[in-house]
């Protein structure tokens, strides 16, 4: 080879070393053929990508009995969210009303709730989520994945005056709390 073909070659091995930076992947290793002998290794590259993982757990439903007729009644709930990262989340509370309201039904007669979250456990510092909208930001989920530690907190709050205005029956709904890692 003359020494300009030898330049060119050096050049590209360069701009593919460069490219393969730039992209995130440096592929030191391939997959290559062992050679003829009286003993031959052949080599795979290995790979697999884990995507940031995330995970609730430990939720259990909001049965609030009978009501007796005066006050509001509450509920509140400590829960799990583990992650296989270190870093933030979005959580997402929805409802299972009309166009996600959060509302808990008789089959023909609704009743709003409030729902809160809580990045932490407990009820101090807890904010009321608007139904499908992301909150982001947010921090206290655990690792690894497979931990069980409570770290967060879900509330649900039924007023008072809708209470007391609503027929007698058996109402339920459903709230959903999506977690996504960021």
């Amino acid at each position: 080879m003359d020494r300009r073909t030898t330049h060119f070659f050096h050049s590209l091995r360069l701009l593919c070393a460069a490219l393969c930076l730039v992209m995130g992947s440096v592929a030191l290793a391939v997959s290559s053929d062992g050679a003829s002998g009286s003993e031959s290794t052949g080599q795979n590259l290995i790979e697999a990508i884990v995507p940031k993982l995330i995970k609730t757990a430990i939720f259990v439903d909001f049965n609030f009995g009978a009501y007796s007729g005066s006050g509001s009644i509450e509920q509140d709930q400590n829960i799990n969210i583990s992650m296989n990262y270190v870093g933030t989340y979005s959580v997402v509370a929805t409802g299972d009303g009309v166009s996600g309201a959060f509302t808990i039904t008789d089959g023909s007669q609704v009743i709003p709730y409030s729902v809160f979250f809580n990045d932490q456990t407990g009820t101090s510092g807890r904010f009321e989520p608007t139904s499908g909208v992301p909150v982001t930001a947010l921090t206290g989920g655990v690792t690894p994945l497979v931990n069980l530690t409570e770290n967060a907190n879900t509330s649900i709050l039924v007023d008072e005056p809708d209470l007391q205005s609503a027929d007698a029956g058996l109402y339920e709904g459903h709230v959903m709390i999506t977690v996504t890692p960021e």
